[in-house]
């Protein structure tokens, strides 16, 4: 086969795909700023209506009246955190059921004990907040209970704390965000890569079809190999683009917010030897590059078999489907790497 054709293949269709304003936004404007614009809108909007819950004043009713200190702890609640306020209701099922009140309690007396039995609905988040502000009240006031009886000649933190136990967390800053970023990643690397994949090799394929552009080049005195050789570098090409800019953005992404939110610490960032990553990079990106180009094959396949653009968008989509659920390994509990599973397609990648 000729370089210089197959090089001049590949040149046309680049110049075709950088010229096609939608193969062009999947490949670059999506990954770039649409990607971080949506993690971004999707973080604020969750914390604000967490925030916003956490100061909600909840009602909440009671069967009968608590006690002193039960009563005064619910006025009181808790610093930084929203009141719970207490209403009279009939029929506490319809209530919960209206959402006039979050939660229900009802105070029963066993023996020499005071059973609370809170009555929720787990499907409302203000009713799963109240509930997590009474057990909290409840807790405290059980604590304090039980060192008022055992602090008459006995020592509270003995009774109360036998034994101390704490936990040393072995694991490397660059193990935790390993371990972090290979859930996330494998993920966002495969969604790249069909993206950057699926488009260009439509438009290579059956777009050239649907313009009648594919039966100028079949004139040329070029062999069946060189042009899809030739076409296939231009898919793969953008298929790798792809994928490395959407996980450049996001990665910035992820950055910037665990800055902002003061959490770089909880999963290691900001002492990370970066050094230490460069053969795991080189080794990720040998990785993609090859599924890129298994990915940028089948595209190409599939869409051979179509007339037309909208055609080859109908073939593609199951190819899409089937390829993004075996990408979900990577967030599988005690998922590893074994003999087994690197057997199966895009569960070994992933």
């Amino acid at each position: 086969m000729r370089k210089s054709i197959i090089f001049s293949i590949f040149k046309k269709e680049m110049l075709d795909l950088i010229r096609d304003k939608k193969t062009l936004f999947m490949m670059i404007v999506l990954p770039i700023i649409m990607y971080p614009l949506i993690f971004i809108l999707f973080t604020s909007i969750m914390m604000m209506s967490l925030k916003n819950l956490s100061e909600k004043e909840l009602p909440i009713a009671f069967n009968k009246q608590p006690n002193e200190s039960v009563m005064a702890k619910i006025l009181e609640g808790k610093e930084h955190e929203g009141k719970l306020k207490i209403v009279d209701v009939k029929d506490y099922n319809k209530a919960l059921e209206e959402r006039e009140i979050t939660a229900y309690i009802e105070i029963l007396e066993e023996k020499e004990q005071i059973y609370y039995k809170i009555y929720m609905n787990s499907s409302v988040d203000d009713s799963m907040e109240s509930t997590g502000r009474i057990k909290d009240l409840l807790e405290e006031y059980k604590d304090e209970l039980v060192k008022e009886k055992i602090e008459e000649g006995l020592d509270v933190e003995t009774v109360l704390s036998p034994i101390v136990y704490e936990t040393v967390d072995l694991a490397k800053d660059t193990e935790k965000a390993g371990y972090l970023m290979g859930q996330i990643l494998p993920l966002i690397f495969i969604m790249g890569i069909l993206l950057g994949a699926v488009y260009p090799a439509t438009d290579v394929m059956a777009g050239e079809k649907e313009r009648g552009t594919l039966e100028t080049l079949l004139t040329l005195p070029i062999s069946n190999g060189e042009l899809i050789i030739g076409k296939y570098m231009a898919v793969s090409l953008s298929a790798i683009t792809s994928a490395i800019l959407s996980v450049l953005s996001i990665s910035l992404t992820l950055v910037f917010l665990l800055g902002n939110l003061k959490q770089a610490n909880a999963i290691g960032l900001e002492e990370i030897n970066f050094t230490e990553l460069i053969f795991p990079l080189i080794v990720t990106l040998i990785c993609i590059c090859l599924f890129a180009m298994v990915v940028s094959a089948i595209s190409m396949s599939v869409c051979s078999l179509a007339k037309n653009y909208k055609e080859a968008q109908s073939y593609i989509s199951p190819i899409m489907f089937i390829i993004m659920i075996p990408s979900y390994a990577s967030v599988l509990p005690s998922m590893e790497l074994n003999k087994v599973n690197a057997a199966i397609p895009v569960v070994n990648i992933s």
